[in-house]
């Protein structure tokens, strides 16, 4: 695992052991403790604490962790979160009642291990105040519901500050329909305490949605979900909007063309945060769309209060250039746009000029990029006929690229079926040499800010 520390602040924790006997108590009240052994221990954890357990098996027969706070945490390092669900889950007690995941605790993939959060669907992950500083009228905000003016009453129009705690997104918006000025705040690895709103939400805010965070790996995949899970990724995306997140993969709805996926289908999405915008509009026989056409309906994808990612170009120049114009007029007209996606089909690239590709659209544009299709080659870039062991190696450069760039949030191979499975990294249900490239790649995490 490939990011530990920022989840809590290293601070020394303070461990308490009861009497021998059958079974001792090791009690954290405040910092983190990490451990591949916890053996026939009543574990309590109390205040702002956390536990590491390492290891892909860790040794923790006969213990029972108690989550007696709702800061404290546990991460399994290594360890998927529908194996932790099937193998230890009942090993754990929140305030004292069997966890039971999505009724008073969830299980979130951490990268590659597993979060166990003591939040059910009632936690309030967000507090309001009508006041700078955190003082006055406090409102406290769920996960998932949309809060725009009738659920906001005397609220609306009237907050000027907030907390959002660790391990939770908000959205908030001038317009109800979370249109005009609008913001997505992310409290990754320590509540997010905001004094003072950002000058174009002073007094102005209508629309608000709480998420609950993913940490996801760059790592993704072009499809769907039973292949994501054979690659060892994730994060996947099918081109709509018709699938649900797993336990262990993060689903991203997609808005492929003016009238697919449905707007009401992707604002009723649950366990989601990000949202991909039209796919290729400038080809035909993709969502062939003008620019005026997209730009008309960008504020329908406000709408879901997710993190939204620009238009998905080709990687020809003539396609960059047509992304970059809507840029221009998304940020003219006020429209949020929290990442910019591109695709990558170029062949016989050194990592030298992926990564010089990959940094002048990210200078250009001033945000983070995803590749949300990318393969060495295809059919249509000529005399580029890779054996499956070379395209292994391409493959395995992109990714060592991709990961080292610190600005590329996501990336999700695209599974090219041509003929002897060139450039194929999977075939029906078994993986080629590249497909194991990419499975075994241990990815860093995808959003590093706060």
């Amino acid at each position: 695992m490939k990011s530990l520390a920022g989840w809590l602040l290293g601070v020394a924790c303070v461990i308490g052991v009861g009497p021998a006997g059958a079974q001792e108590t090791l009690e954290i009240s405040r910092g983190v403790k990490k451990t591949a052994k916890a053996e026939n221990l009543r574990v309590v954890l109390t205040g702002e604490s956390g536990l590491v357990l390492r290891g892909r098996r860790p040794a923790i027969g006969g213990s029972v962790f108690h989550l007696d706070s709702p800061e404290a945490q546990v991460i399994f390092e290594g360890v998927e979160p529908s194996e932790v669900q099937e193998n230890y889950l009942t090993q754990f007690r929140i305030h004292g009642e069997p966890a039971v995941h999505g009724q008073n605790m969830r299980l979130v993939n951490y990268i590659d291990g597993t979060l166990v959060v003591p939040h059910g669907p009632e936690y309030e992950a967000l507090f309001t105040y009508n006041q700078p500083g955190l003082e006055g009228d406090a409102r406290g905000y769920v996960v998932h519901d949309y809060y725009r003016s009738a659920e906001l009453g005397d609220a609306e129009d009237q907050i000027a500050s907030f907390v959002l705690k660790r391990g939770y997104m908000a959205t908030m918006a001038e317009n109800e329909n979370g249109t005009g000025a609008s913001q997505v705040f992310i409290a990754r690895n320590r509540d997010l305490e905001m004094s003072s709103l950002p000058k174009d939400l002073e007094g102005k805010v209508s629309f608000i949605r709480v998420f609950p965070w993913r940490y996801t790996a760059k790592k993704g995949y072009s499809g769907k979900l039973e292949p994501a899970e054979l690659l060892d990724t994730t994060w996947f995306y099918d081109w709509g909007a018709s699938s649900q997140s797993s336990i262990d993969v993060e689903y991203v709805p997609m808005r492929h063309n003016a009238r697919w996926d449905s707007f009401e289908k992707i604002n009723a999405l649950e366990n989601v945060t990000h949202l991909l915008g039209f796919n290729e509009p400038m080809q035909k026989d993709q969502a062939n769309m003008t620019l005026e056409q997209v730009l008309k309906m960008w504020p329908r994808l406000q709408e879901s209060g997710l993190r939204l990612g620009s238009i998905c170009p080709t990687d020809g120049q003539k396609a960059v250039e047509w992304m970059y114009e809507f840029c221009d007029e998304a940020e003219r007209l006020g429209y949020r746009v929290d990442y910019v996606v591109v695709h990558y089909y170029k062949a016989d690239r050194t990592p030298k000029q992926l990564a010089s590709w990959l940094r002048e659209i990210h200078q250009r544009t001033g945000k983070p990029l995803w590749v949300k299709e990318f393969n060495s080659g295809a059919p249509w870039v000529k005399n580029h006929n890779p054996t499956p062991e070379e395209h292994a190696k391409e493959i395995r450069r992109y990714i060592e690229t991709m990961d080292k760039l610190a600005f590329v949030e996501r990336y999700a191979v695209f599974n090219l079926k041509q003929a002897g499975g060139m450039r194929s990294v999977l075939i029906e249900d078994t993986l080629t040499p590249s497909g194991r490239a990419y499975r075994d790649n241990d990815a860093p995490e995808a959003y590093r800010g706060r």
